[in-house]
């Protein structure tokens, strides 16, 4: 069975991730040694379970006032179940540009990741550029994606 819940640090830990260990290990390692992430991801992010397993976190992280960054942590089991992923992802993104009055949101998206691409496109993402060298020290080059509204 298929079940949203406020994402805990520890829902991180517990994703299979398709995201690079170096990249994870680096959010994990921020998580802990800053308190108030974990209030945000709580407040925020969500996690996506099955039978009890975590399969997917995702959610928003404030940059400024009007303005987040969407994230997600996706695990293949979560790409596998498309609808449910979609559908809870697409809510609390909603969610979100509400309670924080948002005016954009943006995405990064590894630029050889074709499958991120077509979904974050069906959120309603708009490819606004890439952006080289943008990952963990330094390396690959990652599409910037934003959603806005007036």
């Amino acid at each position: 069975m298929i079940e949203i819940r406020s994402c805990e640090a520890d829902d991180l830990r517990q994703v299979d991730s398709l995201s690079p260990k170096g990249d994870r290990e680096l959010v994990l390692e921020n998580i802990a040694e800053n308190p108030g992430m974990e209030v945000v991801l709580q407040n925020l992010g969500r996690s996506l379970t099955l039978d009890g397993r975590v399969i997917a976190c995702f959610g928003v992280w404030p940059l400024w006032p009007g303005v987040a960054r969407a994230w997600s942590d996706l695990s293949q089991e979560a790409l596998d179940r498309p609808k449910a992923l979609y559908s809870n992802v697409r809510e609390q993104l909603g969610k979100a540009e509400e309670q924080l009055d948002l005016r954009r949101v943006e995405a990064v998206i590894a630029k050889n990741h074709a499958v991120a691409h077509g979904w974050i496109r069906h959120l309603g993402f708009e490819l606004e550029g890439t952006m080289h060298n943008y990952g963990v020290g330094g390396v690959g080059d990652f599409c910037l994606y934003a959603r806005t509204r007036e």
